[in-house]
């Protein structure tokens, strides 16, 4: 499986794939992935939406495949798994203290 994945950010690096302006992707574009998905596993192409930006799909509804290819983009950053799931936990409740 590709080493991008949902929730990282990445990097597009080449547009030539997602080069309709409506796709809203541009080259040196920073986007979140939403989704990842397999082509053809034994070719190792992958896909990938971005959040924010329309699948090829939704773009024209003759296109079978549901996201971008992979290689256009590079991994910048991606998140810790125990960093996303700290960040979901409820915050504690203040400490008040009264002067009496």
């Amino acid at each position: 499986m590709s080493a991008i994945g949902k929730g990282d950010w990445v990097e597009c690096v080449d547009a030539y794939g997602p080069s309709m302006p409506e796709a809203g992707y541009r080259t040196g574009g920073i986007y979140q992935v939403s989704g990842v998905g397999v082509y053809d596993a034994s070719k190792g192409w992958f896909w990938l939406n971005c959040a924010g930006c329309p699948s090829p799909h939704e773009l024209m509804k003759s296109c079978p495949y549901p996201g971008w290819d992979i290689e256009c983009f590079r991994l910048i950053y991606s998140p810790k798994q125990f960093l996303i799931e700290t960040l979901k936990q409820p915050t504690p409740p203040e400490k008040v203290s009264v002067d009496a």
